[in-house]
């Protein structure tokens, strides 16, 4: 009789274990998981403020054109921020390509949009507005 009630007790014991052992690969699932919508957040968020900058630097170049200036060009946010990194115009000036990018603090999300605008006909429109992982070489 005493056997049965060891071969019972190792039973629950290793159920236990056993149950154990999946309830924490759950709870370390849902952790990364969570993890994961964070960063998408955020990635969303920088890409938002590097909208916000090109939207500013196409306004400016649409509006104060030919006397446009994008030096020192960013805009700030509770909790994060967006600048031109970069900007370039062509031999004749008929084209700008900025380069702008926008990050959440903390975080490492960071956004990178280039922005080309022709500037060659009577009307200034943009030719390519595009998110990238890394800038292209300017002119």
């Amino acid at each position: 009789m005493k056997k049965n009630g060891y071969v019972a007790l190792y039973s629950v014991l290793i159920i236990s274990m056993i149950a154990s052992v999946i309830a924490v690969s759950l709870l370390f699932t849902g952790l990364q998981s969570a993890t994961i919508s964070k960063k998408i957040g955020y990635q969303a968020t920088s890409r938002g403020y590097a909208n916000s900058c090109a939207e500013k630097a196409f306004f400016e170049v649409r509006y104060k054109y030919p006397n446009y200036n994008l030096d020192n060009f960013s805009l700030d946010f509770s909790d994060g921020n967006c600048q031109i990194s970069n900007y370039y115009k062509n031999a004749d000036a008929t084209q700008v390509l900025i380069q702008i990018s926008g990050q959440v603090n903390n975080f490492g999300a960071i956004s990178k949009i280039e922005l080309l605008i022709d500037t060659s006909f009577s009307e200034v429109k943009v030719n390519k507005w595009q998110e990238v992982a890394d800038f292209s070489p300017g002119w």
